[in-house]
């Protein structure tokens, strides 16, 4: 089409008709603010989870070193550190041998129930300091937290240089400790230091526990003399400080190690393990923060934000002890977590479909002006297509369909020309088809000599009256029908036919072609059965074939195939039942005069020593 015209735009038409909906500034208006609700509401929620998760953690870890201060505070007892000295001081100079008698000995009366020597160690001044300890008698005023260290404890012993027991609280320990990892890290090969011992299951207690161990230094501070280990219950030492702290309906904080398992949690067993791997590292890192997760932790897999904070102190000493540290994540259920999420999205919902429902209406009104032409333009298209528009197209909207419609009215008539040109010639080309085939069917019926077609698998497709005639076949029963079942031959002779169609396919079409110079077969195979030669076929000639007691030299061609079609092949007989006869009728007279010469000379050679034996 030319330029726009003075009628109205279509374009202008359809871009008013947006602007009228509004649709596209509506849905990216509606997206963003959606958008940047959700991330205030997850920065906002994030922020405050990790200042949480800080302040939760700094407050557990200060509980923690408390506990350890006043652990390392029983060990400074003079009276504690006296009396491990006298002990090591009563083995130092003993024969190992002789040491590892008098431990097993000792182990023996600590596993009888009744005996005066576990009775011993449970009663004595060591103890007594422990209990007090336990029992809080020696603290100046009695703190929360000193409540709930003595009822979350469950052991607290001391052992000498040999990691044998030398003062408990309760006697359902083993006595020999050396072996023990806690033992060997607080001991640290006579240096000493602090050890920590990470979440496990305690067997004799039946419960998850946790220890704090600390070595009891010589009175100099030089070296260790032993060891304090104090045994807490997990759940009952954390419970005052984890528990309490919730917000809203499900949002608490909980207690995990770096491998996942859980130390306190108000929704979560102790000891249970994080299902999700994959939530484990982000929740565990050494710097604290916020993270939104693809589950919660908590056996669901919805969408949700944790905020996480390691233990300052107590990690780095569980890290040295242990290897893994402790963190503190807080967290909220998805549904209370993204209340305010899914009151926007269902607000921003309820205006959308509003806007859809408008939209609609908006396109029935404009389908009235714009679609029904367009359809009407798109019909008389199927119309042109089919060279079945004989009415021009009228269509007066005053823009661009109307002028769209004018031009297809042109395009018709031309193509009706084109049309009209195009059928003419294509009805002359077919005429000259037709002619070409009927004249090529005309040659070879014209032809006296045998003439038969066959595909790749020697069914014949095609043979001219002299080959029906030369054959006996009644018209129409060559159809399908296989070359060496309709001639009828021998054995051998399919053998043949065979052979020469197997011969021809092997080898290169240009080999084979009807202009090549080359013979496709044997000379004796595929010489012209047409022409003369100076000597007769025999019946032992691989190119003659013999049908109804007449014999018929042979020669094939290949015939230039369809596109799509396979390969075709041509045969071509010329009799040859005289020169067959004629020269079966020479060979015997040769034969007869052969053997007249053989005979006179036969003859002869008995003449002569018979006239010499009737001379003498």
């Amino acid at each position: 089409m030319g330029g726009l015209s003075t009628k109205g735009s279509f374009t202008k038409k359809l871009i008013l008709s947006m602007l009228l909906v509004g649709l596209l500034p509506l849905a990216l208006g509606l997206s963003m603010a959606f958008y940047l609700g959700v991330q205030e509401i997850q920065e906002a929620n994030g922020a405050h989870f990790q200042a949480l998760a800080i302040e939760t953690a700094r407050n557990v870890d200060l509980v923690i070193a408390e506990e350890y201060t006043k652990n390392q505070k029983i060990t400074k007892n003079s009276a504690i550190v006296q009396e491990l000295e006298l002990v090591r001081d009563r083995i130092q100079n003993l024969d190992a041998g002789l040491i590892e008698a008098l431990l097993r000995e000792e182990e023996t009366a600590w596993s009888t129930a009744d005996s005066e020597f576990k009775a011993a160690i449970s009663v004595n001044a060591l103890t007594e300091i422990l209990t007090r300890n336990v029992l809080g008698t020696n603290i100046a005023f009695d703190t929360s937290t000193a409540m709930v260290a003595r009822s979350a404890t469950r052991a607290l012993f001391i052992t000498d240089v040999r990691g044998r027991v030398v003062a408990t609280t309760t006697t359902d320990i083993p006595y020999r400790h050396r072996q023990e990892d806690w033992w060997q890290g607080a001991f640290n090969e006579g240096i000493g230091k602090p050890y920590l011992n990470n979440l496990e299951y305690n067997d004799l207690f039946e419960t998850y526990t946790f220890a704090i161990s600390v070595p009891v230094m010589d009175s100099i501070q030089y070296q260790p003399v032993g060891v304090l280990h104090r045994i807490y219950d997990v759940a009952e030492f954390f419970a005052p400080s984890i528990k309490p702290i919730r917000f809203g309906k499900t949002g608490h904080v909980m207690l995990i190690d770096s491998d996942g398992r859980v130390l306190s949690c108000p929704i979560l067993a102790t000891g249970e393990r994080i299902a999700d791997t994959q939530l484990i590292s982000v929740v565990t890192p050494p710097q604290p923060g916020w993270a939104l997760t693809s589950s919660d932790g908590h056996g669901g897999q919805d969408t949700s934000i944790i905020g996480f904070a390691s233990l300052p102190t107590i990690s780095r000493i569980t890290q040295e002890s242990t290897g893994t540290q402790w963190h503190l994540f807080v967290w909220q259920s998805s549904e209370e977590l993204f209340a305010a999420v899914y009151h926007l999205r269902t607000w921003i919902g309820t205006f959308g479909i509003i806007a859809f429902i408008l939209l609609l209406i908006l396109g029935v009104l404009v389908s009235r002006r714009v679609v029904r032409p367009i359809r009407e333009l798109q019909q008389a298209a199927k119309l042109i297509a089919n060279r079945e528009l004989r009415e021009p197209i009228t269509i007066k909207t005053g823009d661009e369909i109307e002028e769209l419609a004018e031009e297809l009215n042109k395009m018709n008539a031309q193509l009706q020309a084109a049309f009209s040109g195009l059928v003419s010639e294509v009805t002359t080309k077919t005429e000259e088809v037709a002619y070409l085939r009927e004249s090529t069917v005309q040659i070879l019926e014209g032809i006296p000599a045998p003439v038969i077609m066959v595909d790749e698998d020697l069914h014949v497709e095609y043979m001219n009256l002299a080959f029906t005639q030369a054959a006996g076949v009644v018209d129409g029963a060559q159809n399908g029908k296989n070359l060496t079942e309709l001639l009828s031959t021998d054995t051998r002779e399919q053998e043949r036919l065979a052979s020469d169609i197997h011969k021809l396919l092997s080898r290169p079409t240009s080999d084979i072609s009807p202009n090549s110079s080359e013979r496709t077969l044997e000379a004796d195979q595929m010489g012209d059965p047409l022409a003369q030669h100076g000597k007769n076929p025999s019946r032992s000639n691989t190119g003659v074939i013999t049908i109804k007691d007449r014999v018929f030299q042979s020669a094939w061609f290949t015939i230039s195939p369809r596109p799509g079609e396979s390969q075709k092949y041509g045969l071509v007989l010329r009799d040859a039942t005289e020169e067959s006869r004629l020269q079966d009728e020479l060979i015997n007279s040769e034969k007869f005069s052969s053997l007249g010469v053989l005979c006179s000379g036969i003859g002869h050679e008995l003449n002569n020593p018979l006239v010499g034996v009737i001379g003498m």
